[in-house]
């Protein structure tokens, strides 16, 4: 993904968002020591492989307010917590500008979701989005739950068709329990800043 995705979402007054993508590297950007390190409230959200993600920024759990794990896990390749690697492969093996196409569509459940999306969509090339997903195909097996940030809440879509739901619930049961949201994967149409906020705190 990139920045544009979160375009359509309005943040409550006073509030920034810093957006974090592509984990082809996973080094920490300068933006997020300088606001880890300026005194600001910080609420954190992993999305999907973000969640995986998160965990370059567990040295600074101490710092931060509140934290939501949304659709991912700490185990996003993997046969009974996440993407089964054999889909996974797949998906890197074929992906194209029209596999992206039905990826988006499966992200996004309905029509008119995906539609909206579209709108918005990522402006990233498909070799560039490839290479992400190679990077990740290496990169996620060699981590553990040990390597996970201490998210605080975790909320699960029913209708994700990316990680599996089920696979998301019984890796949350074993990590502190979610909880489930008529959703598909791709949750901004259906929860707010508002809503993702007052669940990162633990409301």
């Amino acid at each position: 993904m990139d920045a544009r995705i979160l375009g359509h979402a309005a943040l409550p007054e006073a509030w920034d968002v810093l957006t974090l993508f592509n984990y082809a590297d996973m080094s920490v950007p300068a933006e997020v020591h300088e606001c880890m390190e300026s005194g600001a409230t910080v609420f954190l959200a992993g999305w999907s492989m973000g969640v995986w993600a998160a965990g370059a920024l567990a040295p600074y759990a101490g710092r931060v307010t509140g934290s939501a794990a949304i659709n991912g896990t700490g185990l996003p390749i993997h046969d009974r917590y996440g993407i089964p690697p054999a889909i996974y492969r797949a998906t890197v093996e074929s992906f194209s500008l029209t596999n992206r196409l039905s990826f988006y569509r499966r992200m996004c459940g309905k029509q008119e979701d995906l539609q909206r999306f579209l709108t918005s969509a990522p402006e990233r090339s498909v070799a560039d989005q490839h290479a992400e997903l190679s990077a990740l195909e290496k990169h996620v097996p060699g981590q553990t739950v040990a390597d996970l940030f201490p998210f605080r809440r975790a909320i699960v879509g029913s209708q994700d068709k990316i990680i599996p739901a089920a696979n998301q619930e019984r890796f949350w049961a074993e990590h502190g329990g979610c909880r489930l949201v008529d959703m598909p994967h791709f949750p901004f149409f259906h929860l707010s800043w508002k809503e993702i906020i007052e669940d990162a705190a633990g409301n």
